[in-house]
């Protein structure tokens, strides 16, 4: 006996449009998961199944290794992308990092998933049983079901709202998702040979009493368009051998009874706890805030633009300008005009640094300090000992504090950082990071002679390449650097930059550059150069978001992040790395155009959302960008001194 769940985003969508059975049964072009799948059992044969119409199926297994084999066996026999992914079930960040490892590895879509996996109670009657195997069991048949349909719920929730894949194209023939759980909610289950109470009170698991075959179209009705008005329900399998009453058994000496099945109870995701949303103050009205920050927290439905800290008076709202001041394109937002009302203002959940770098760190110490979580524009402070100040003040409070690194969410950057984490490239030997800008107007006014911390491109432009740099390699073990100032000023303050970070031991034939150039009139800038013992990739080009915004796009408008094919970079491997790729006989290379993912700044502050509700770990940690401005400060001693500095 079974028992299947099916959820869907929206229970009031449209019956599928085709009345052809083979259509409605087909699942061509989609990506299903399946849980639980060894190279036998139910979990494979509903791999077989969802396989065989046409499904692309990525296989999740624990520690049989068997599961590899059989994802071979199905890709063979059925013409279809099968992969095996080894994971623990119980651990939640490793599920949504496997899952999204999966959309990406596959064709950027998630349709289906079947979650399997379960573990049986194996220690004889409840009350002589081991606690500890009791979590166990529950960690495995409640938890690892959760956070399954939570990772996978992330995915259908953007393609719904989006219409795209992972990499920005066009989604087709997609509604909702499929969420299939075998047995899933019921407590009330009693099975013989297994003791299973507490097993069912976890999972609800019913014995397989059958051959896995036999349920192969159930799983199928479930994961196609044939069951789009299916939802939150339950089938059960078992031969018609079902029987009302049962009772859990609680003791090794209770007479067995073969087929015992209570009707189970099930929960849907649509059935969600909406959260108020997280009141944002934020602090300045210049481009930071306008620009770069505010397009991409209005999207959010989980933050409110609550107050600003802009010190110019509320001017005359009828000769007033779209953008001159926070009152007139937020005219429901507060407005404060001093610091010290700002921040005591306790309705303010969240403060948004976007002033001049100079007073980053005292603002950022007023906000924690006020029981506030703290973003901080980059660069995060002007000196380390600022940043070290600021991050123990963080510690002190309990509240979050993170640097607005939102170029770890470009296009070219999730994409580079997808190859690697693919290991597209072997052991990476030499990475050069570029963000050149022509002769842009605010550098070029700039005629300050002597410098202080926190000007220059290297705090401007090298705040964001540096962090990249950092994320994909670490910390180095010397720093080198080049300054220059090109802008037809001598001056102090560099708009120009080389900066070479040498690694030591696993890491110390890696050579990663760093550089920003503004003498550079080239039609498409230089972006990425990486190279290693088993591939490269070169990309010019750079993120179209911030040219979006200018232009008077909105990031919820279709396309928006999308790169143009004619700047997705050019990947060369000695193994099939994408289908993007053609073998190139005379070179015996791999070699082709690799699509970018798409760009997504509005997720920087998903991210964040989800930190401050105890959801995820952080995605930008402050030390992270503490760590970046050290590098600054060693690049200008080696450029002052003409030597290489060990980190320190």
């Amino acid at each position: 006996m079974l028992t299947f769940a099916k959820t869907i985003m929206d229970n009031a969508s449209e019956p599928a449009r085709s009345s052809r059975m083979p259509d409605l049964f087909s699942l061509k072009g989609r990506t299903a998961i399946v849980s639980g799948a060894a190279a036998a059992g139910i979990g494979f044969a509903i791999g077989q199944a969802l396989a065989e119409a046409g499904a692309n199926v990525a296989i999740i297994y624990n520690s049989n290794k068997k599961a590899i084999e059989g994802a071979k066996e199905i890709e063979q026999t059925y013409g279809v992308q099968c992969i095996a992914y080894q994971v623990d079930i119980t651990n939640q960040q490793q599920i949504e990092d496997t899952i999204n490892q999966i959309v990406n590895d596959f064709n950027g879509r998630l349709d289906v998933f079947v979650a399997n996996s379960g573990m049986v109670w194996s220690e004889g009657a409840a009350i002589d049983s081991s606690v500890s195997h009791y979590r166990e069991v529950l960690s495995t048949n409640l938890d690892g079901v959760y956070y399954c349909a939570r990772a996978a719920g992330q995915h259908w929730r953007r393609q719904a709202k989006e219409g795209t894949t992972i990499s920005g194209g066009k989604l087709t023939n997609f509604k909702c998702g499929s969420f299939v759980a075998t047995a899933s909610m019921s407590g009330h289950i009693v099975n013989v040979p297994h003791v299973q109470a507490a097993y069912n009170v976890s999972k609800a698991g019913v014995i397989h009493l059958c051959h896995p075959d036999e349920l192969k179209g159930a799983y199928l009705y479930l994961a196609s368009d044939a069951s789009s008005f299916t939802t939150g329900a339950d089938i059960i399998v078992d031969g018609g051998n079902g029987n009302s009453g049962a009772v859990p058994s609680m003791t090794s000496n209770t007479p067995p009874r073969k087929y015992l099945l209570n009707s189970p109870i099930i929960s849907t995701l649509k059935h969600s706890v909406k959260m108020a949303p997280i009141n944002v103050g934020i602090v300045g009205y210049g481009s930071s805030a306008k620009i770069y920050n505010l397009p991409f927290i209005t999207p959010n439905p989980d933050l409110n633009v609550y107050a600003f800290l802009q010190r110019a008076a509320i001017p005359d709202p009828k000769t007033a300008t779209p953008g001159s001041h926070c009152t007139i394109d937020f005219p429901n937002a507060k407005h404060y005009q001093s610091a010290d009302d700002f921040f005591a203002d306790s309705n303010i959940e969240l403060v948004i640094v976007c002033s001049h770098p100079d007073s980053h760190a005292s603002f950022a110490e007023k906000a924690l300090r006020a029981g506030k979580h703290v973003v901080v524009e980059k660069p995060f402070t002007t000196t380390t000992a600022e940043a070290d100040r600021v991050i123990a003040i963080a510690k002190e409070s309990g509240k979050i504090l993170t640097c607005y690194q939102n170029r770890r969410y470009d296009s070219d950057f999730l994409t580079l950082r997808h190859l690697v984490n693919k290991n597209a490239f072997g052991t990476v030997t030499e990475f050069e990071n570029h963000y050149d800008v022509n002769m842009p107007v605010w550098m070029v006014r700039n005629k300050t002679i002597e410098y202080t911390p926190g000007e220059g491109m290297t705090f401007e432009l090298g705040a964001h390449s540096i962090d990249q740099a950092l994320v994909l390699f670490g910390k180095p073990a010397s720093v080198t650097a080049f300054l220059r100032s090109v802008r037809g000023v001598e001056s102090e303050i560099d708009d120009t930059f080389t900066i070479i970070l040498q690694y030591s031991g696993e890491k110390k034939n890696l050579l990663v550059t760093i550089k920003t150039a503004i003498a550079t009139p080239m039609q498409d800038q230089l972006k990425t150069f990486v190279r290693g013992t088993e591939g490269s990739f070169i990309k010019f080009g750079t993120d179209v978001q911030e040219e979006q915004i200018f232009a008077g796009k909105i990031a919820t408008d279709e396309g928006f992040g999308v790169e143009p094919s004619s700047t997705h970079g050019l990947l060369t491997t000695l193994k099939e790395v994408d289908k993007s790729q053609i073998y190139q006989e005379d070179s015996k290379r791999y070699h082709g155009k690799f699509p970018s993912i798409k760009g997504n700044y509005v997720e920087y502050y998903e991210d964040l959302v989800a930190a401050i509700r105890g959801e995820r770990e952080l995605a930008v940690n402050p030390q992270d960008s503490r760590d970046a401005i050290r590098v600054i400060e060693l690049a200008r001693e080696s450029h002052k001194t003409g030597t290489t500095n060990q980190w320190s």
